[in-house]
This record gives structure tokens, sequence and C-alpha cells, in this order.
């Protein structure tokens, strides 16, 4: 459907390219319960098949009915147990979430560093599966308690689960999932020990090592803690749901919350853990090197920099870098064993390295026509050249005999979720696609749905086995 800027003067909604009414030779084409007229609306609303598919006419004053149901379905959920609240309650509870005195602030953290992971949203899911909008969210500043609202569930105090849409963490004991667990005490069913998940978050800790926080405004300030940290505010301005600027626009467009390292808007996170030491980041990119450098001043980190350079033919002397960390660059190399060469000989004796990449499935048995077809896809889509096996990894980094203690793991489980997640966003912020449209064009809502049918691909392929996530580590001699 061509899509131009919504104009002032339009009647229909969203993008529409009918301005004030449908033209004249789609009503025509419109048969009998297609063109509905209700009565209050500036025009009526008109349906019809269309080559993408079945399309939808609205009225640009009926969209703030469409926007009234999504706001009470982020606001109560399936707590109102199917029926609407009344416009008494519903409006005290929308005053409660516009009110910025009552702001909560809800995150995943990792217990040691206390590093705030991810943000919690509406529909986040808790371990008594049910979301953080059907617990007592509007009730805490007076209560301190975030109980499940919803009928006959136990759980007395939200805990987020990491999982997204239809995801599920299963237990690393029992290998049951977490909702074959008591939703109170996290014990399993089975009579096999409390949940315990080897799930790894994006700061690389374990599930096991993080915890829910829940803070009201003042606890918040009076900890000391900041109240809009740079990397929520890139958020806001880069367009992505996020509720921490405050009011109940930003609740209900959160969602599923954010994560800070996922969302690619909490740069340094070794810079942080290691304030002593001197952190370079390479890319071949400078529009790259110059966004990772703004996002790192806004973090007030003055102990990372970035530069534009070849990984492929470093310029750093031999024996450079305590450490070394490659994160998803390897399957964009052409020459996989030069890249692997390259990072042992910058590597200092004693150091450690460090290598998260997309891999392959071993080639025996031989790949079939299928999985053939479904690689190329995959190559012409993202235009990486070749993938190569988890274990011809291992080869290339034995194979420079600097390196020992050479290890690797497959991680698809643990990063199956995210692959989820990327399209989950997707999907529940459809209002940025749109302004993203409206800004280059028809072209970019065709290349966005483009990636969520790559990424659903590429999850299917780690699925069936076919892709790998691989993780290596190793130590210089």
């Amino acid at each position: 459907m061509p899509v131009r800027p919504l104009k002032d003067k339009d009647k229909y909604y969203p993008g529409s390219p009918f301005g004030d009414k449908p033209p004249e030779e789609m009503m025509a084409l419109a048969g009998p319960g297609t063109v509905t007229a209700i009565q209050g609306l500036s025009g009526p609303i008109v349906e019809r098949e269309v080559q993408a598919g079945h399309a939808m006419y609205l009225p640009q004053d009926a969209m703030k009915h469409v926007d009234a149901y999504f706001e009470y379905r982020q606001l109560v959920g399936d707590s109102d147990g199917g029926m609407l609240l009344n416009e008494r309650e519903y409006e005290e509870l929308r005053e409660k979430a516009s009110d910025p005195s009552r702001r909560l602030w809800v995150f995943w953290v990792e217990s040691e560093s206390g590093l705030e992971c991810k943000a919690v949203g509406p529909a986040s899911s808790c371990f008594c599966g049910h979301r953080y909008r059907e617990h007592t969210w509007a009730d805490y500043p007076e209560t301190g308690k975030l109980k499940c609202k919803m009928a006959g569930c136990p759980c007395q105090a939200y805990s987020y689960v990491p999982v997204k849409g239809s995801g599920d963490l299963r237990c690393s004991t029992c290998r049951q999932s977490y909702l074959d667990h008591d939703k109170k005490t996290k014990k399993c069913n089975r009579g096999k020990g409390s949940f315990t998940s080897s799930y790894s978050c994006s700061c690389n800790s374990s599930y096991d090592r993080h915890h829910t926080a829940v803070q009201t405004q003042q606890e918040r300030e009076l900890s000391g803690k900041a109240t809009a940290t740079p990397w929520m505010q890139s958020a806001a301005s880069s367009g992505l749901p996020t509720a921490h600027m405050g009011g109940i626009s930003g609740f209900t467009a959160l969602a599923d919350g954010i994560d800070r390292a996922l969302a690619g808007l909490e740069p340094g996170i070794l810079a942080k853990r290691f304030p002593d030491a001197e952190v370079l980041g390479i890319t071949l990119s400078p529009q790259q090197a110059e966004r990772a450098g703004n996002l790192a001043k806004e973090q007030g980190l003055t102990n990372v920099r970035f530069q534009v350079m070849d990984a492929l033919n470093m310029e750093f002397e031999d024996n450079s870098f305590d450490m070394v960390w490659a994160c998803e660059s390897g399957e964009h190399m052409p020459d996989k064993k030069r890249y692997v060469e390259e990072m042992a000989r910058v590597l200092a004796p004693k150091g450690n390295m460090v290598v998260a990449t997309w891999c392959e499935r071993d080639p025996v048995p031989i790949f079939t026509a299928e999985e053939r077809k479904t690689l190329n896809f995959l190559y012409a889509e993202w235009t990486h050249p070749y993938f190569i096996s988890l274990n011809k990894y291992k080869e290339y980094l034995e194979g420079t005999e600097l390196l020992k203690e050479v290890d690797t793991a497959d991680w698809t489980e643990q990063t199956l979720p995210a692959w989820r997640h990327s399209v989950w966003v997707g999907v529940w912020s459809p209002w940025y696609w749109l302004k993203v449209t409206f800004r280059k064009g028809p072209g970019a809502f065709i290349g966005f749905l483009r990636e969520v049918y790559t990424l659903e691909k590429f999850h299917k392929s780690m699925v069936s086995g076919l892709m790998v996530y691989g993780m290596m580590r190793a130590v210089k001699k």
C-alpha cells in the first residue's frame, strides 16, 4: 500500500494515501459489509483485500478508540477477570499511572555488580506466569507489595523471568519449564529441588545471579541512583519503547521492557567492570565508532575509545592487550583463520581471549539441499561471507600455536530468547515503524518486514540445529 506522511486535513489514519476519503474506485470495489458507518465518526470504516493482504482504513478520530483499547490492556491486562473496570475505577488507575511521584523503578539486577540489566514493562513475565501489569503496581507506594492480582495465584512478589512471547525458561536440574514449579516457593512440582537455570544475561551472568529490584521514586532518589540515565534517554530519543521518561504514555508504550545491552544503548560494560583499564574498540564503520564514542561520553566513561580499523589487519603491536573480546564479528569476516590469528597476535602472554559468534553445525553429515538453501538465504540477506562450525573455530584457535586452554561451548539455548525478543519489540512498537516509514518511505517498512522474516528463519535454523551460537575462550601461552 502506498504511504505518504499524514496531513492535518486527513481523516484517514495512519498514513492513508486517500486524504479526506477513500477514492471512488475503492468504494466501487467495496462489497457488502465492507463499508461500515458508525455514528459520531468523520467517515466510514472501509475494508478490502489488497495485494499484501487485508486492509482496513480507519477515520483518524476512530484511532483514539484503538489507542484507548491498547492503553487499557497495558494498564489492566487480564486482571479484570473479563469484566471491564467501571469508569471510576479505571480513571483512578490512570491517575496513579500518570502521577510522576508514584513512579516505580523495576529492574532485573545483577546481584554482585548491581547492574540494572533489564527494565521491566507491563507485559514482562513473572515467575507465576502472569504479567507485571497483573500485579499490584498501582498500590505499591502505600503497601510496599507487588502481589499478583489474578484469581487464585499465590504469588506474593513479582519476580522477573527473561522470556519473551511464547518463549520458555527451563530448569537446569529437572529440565522442566519454570511454569512447572511452585509459583510461590519456586520448588519443582516433581520434587527435584528449587528452580535454577544456566540462562546467561547480556551482562554474562547467569539467571541465578540476578534478582528483581523495585524502588519508588523517593527511594531511588534517596539511594542516589539516576532517575534519567543516559541509556534511558537514548532509548526514548531513538524511538524505542521505554517507560522511564514517566507518565502514562511511557508506561503503556514500554510493553515488555528493554534490555540495556540488547538495545545497543548501554556501552562500556567492560570499561565499567575494569575502571582502571584502558578499553579500545575497533570497527570498520566511522558512523558506528562515532555513535559508540558519544554513548560512552553520556555514560561518563573516560577509559574507553573507539577507532576505525580492519580486524584482519590490526595496526597494534604484538602482545598489546591483556584481554581480547570479540562479539558477533566473526560471522562478518571473509577470512576466519586470519581473524583468529590477528586476535591471538595482539593478545599479551597470559592474556584472555573470549569470542562469541554465529556458527553453522559441523558439516558431517553433509548439508541437505534444504539446509544449503537456508544458508544461502542468510548469506544473501545479511551479506555474510560464510559461516564455519564451532569445531572449525577451535581448530583455528589451536592452530595458532599461541593459545592454550582453548574451550568452546554451544550457547544456542541461552541465546534463543533474544531472537524472539528482537521480533517481539517490532511487533509491540508499530508506531515506531510508522514513524520510520513516514520519514524514509515505504521501503523502510518493507525492509523491517524482511528483517523480521529473516530473524524468524534464523530462529528456526537454531531450533533445528543448523545454526549454533558459539562461545570460545583461550589463554595466550
